[in-house]
Formats: structure tokens, C-alpha cells, sequence
């Protein structure tokens, strides 16, 4: 993979607390989609189509959630975009999840961090997603 940026383990370290404020805003949006696609969901099932239509009692409580729901999806892809510039890909904003590319001889793979998570104690490979998360060998004998 060309051009791609990697990371030995302490640079992925090292820029953790610069990109912690990012998937904590990045999770927090999500939940905000979440919420307005609930509250669609919500509508649709009481009103049925009907919602959609200008006149009905509820139109504009429908188009409040849409243009949220729109809103919070643009601050998503901006968190997603400032990850990216980095180099480093944001999998999963509802549970917090990044990669960093990194390399394990000459295998690009990702170094997988998780909100809550004190450091990076994880690899896979890049097919391999989360459920193939796999310990980094010697993680207590690396540097912090």
C-alpha cells in the first residue's frame, strides 16, 4: 500500500491523547445520529407516511430530526476526516475504534485502539477487524 502512513507503536502512542478528544466527539455524534434516526423511526411508525406531508401535525418535528440527523452525519465525517489526515482510520465511532497502519515485517496491518482502552495492546491484520484483534507480543516490555 503506497503512500500509506504507518506507525511504530510509540508514534501510534504518542499521538493518543491528541486523538482521544477526537473519537470521544466522533461517539458522541454517533450517538446523536443514533438518537435521530430513533426519533424517525419513532414518527414513521405512528404517523406512516403521512408525516412526510407538508400539512401534517408532525412535518416539521420530522424535518427537525432530518436536518440533525444531516447535521451530525457532516460532524462525523469532519471527525473521520481530521483521523484521516493522520493517517489513521476511524472504524467504529460507536464503540470508539481506530487504526493506525503500522508494519510487522514487510504486512502492512493496524494497530487497534479503543476508547477506554490506557494504550495500545492490540494488532490485526488489515482483513482481520476487530473480532481478529490479537495482543501485541511483549506488550509489558515496551516503552509507555
Amino acid at each position: 500500500m503506497e503512500g500509506v502512513r504507518t506507525y511504530t507503536h510509540p508514534e501510534a502512542e504518542e499521538l493518543l491523547p491528541m486523538v482521544e478528544p477526537i473519537v470521544e466527539r466522533a461517539q458522541g455524534v454517533a450517538a446523536e445520529v443514533r438518537r435521530c434516526e430513533a426519533n424517525l423511526r419513532d414518527l414513521l411508525t405512528v404517523y406512516g407516511d403521512a408525516v412526510k406531508e407538508p400539512g401534517h401535525e408532525a412535518h416539521e418535528e420530522l424535518k427537525d430530526f432530518v436536518h440533525a440527523r444531516e447535521d451530525n452525519l457532516e460532524r462525523l465525517r469532519e471527525a473521520a476526516l481530521e483521523l484521516d489526515e493522520l493517517g489513521i482510520e476511524l472504524k467504529d465511532p460507536e464503540i470508539g475504534l481506530i487504526d493506525f497502519y503500522s508494519e510487522v515485517g514487510d504486512e502492512i496491518v493496524f494497530l487497534c485502539w479503543k476508547l477506554g482502552e490506557d494504550r495500545i495492546r492490540y494488532w490485526h491484520t488489515l482483513e482481520g477487524g476487530f473480532a481478529g484483534r490479537q495482543p501485541l507480543p511483549d506488550i509489558d516490555l515496551m516503552e509507555p
